[in-house]
């Protein structure tokens, strides 16, 4: 008996649970996107028949949530002093985040989060916000904010092309940016002549920045914070 086909009933043989479930679904996701996902290959790669699955979870609704919920589950917020300092660490976080799983990025970042663990990011962002002294409907705010950026410019940076059409190669999108005519976009031309788009991260931090020089107040603060008391 093969090695192959021995590891293949060996993982027939293990119980089907939730947690194996979802482990496989963000697999397929991170290996070969949405457009490539479905119950059935879900079902494959598990080795067990399409009808197991639904008495973990009752359809692909489900499935989807999950999934979601196992990326939200890796998300660390790293502890930072003040709550500028803070909302810019939850950002870098995030944005960690998504880029570990650029095959799910659509999901992410359209997916409504259904789950208590994924909640429970949720609940932990605004914890830190709260306790960084910004009143809770402005950190509510602030994250819905901060995460529509974050979504955007991940899908820019690494997300998929949109219906499943592959990428261009780095030839072609360098021969089609050669092709552009300094007199007929000036600007454009000249731009690309002094280095182009900017380095992503360095892009990253600079729309960061200008996100919270937005969201400060005349004072410096996170509109909603509380002013940090007088030095005895």
């Amino acid at each position: 008996m093969s090695r192959r086909r021995t590891a293949a009933e060996a993982h027939r043989r293990t119980p089907l649970t939730r947690e194996r479930v979802l482990a496989a679904a963000l697999e397929m996701i991170d290996e070969g996107g949405l457009d490539r996902f479905s119950m059935r290959r879900l079902a494959a790669r598990l080795g067990v028949d399409p009808m197991a699955i639904y008495y973990h979870l009752p359809g692909k609704a489900a499935v989807l949530d999950g999934v979601v919920e196992e990326i939200m589950s890796e998300f660390r917020i790293p502890a930072a002093e003040g709550p500028v300092e803070q909302l810019r660490a939850v950002a870098r976080a995030y944005r960690d985040l998504l880029r570990r799983h650029p095959n799910a990025l659509p999901i992410i970042s359209t997916w409504p989060i259904q789950t208590t663990r994924a909640w429970g990011v949720l609940e932990e962002i605004l914890e830190q916000l709260s306790r960084a002294g910004v009143n809770l409907a402005n950190a509510v705010a602030i994250m819905q904010i901060a995460s529509g950026l974050i979504n955007g410019l991940a899908l820019a940076e690494v997300g998929p092309p949109p219906g499943g059409v592959p990428d261009r190669s780095t030839e072609e999108k360098r021969a089609a940016l050669s092709a552009i005519s300094p007199e007929r976009f000036p600007h454009l031309a000249e731009a690309l002549a002094r280095g182009g788009v900017p380095d992503m991260d360095e892009a990253f931090d600079l729309a960061i920045d200008l996100l919270i020089r937005g969201l400060l107040t005349p004072e410096g603060r996170l509109p909603g914070s509380t002013p940090a008391p007088p030095e005895p």
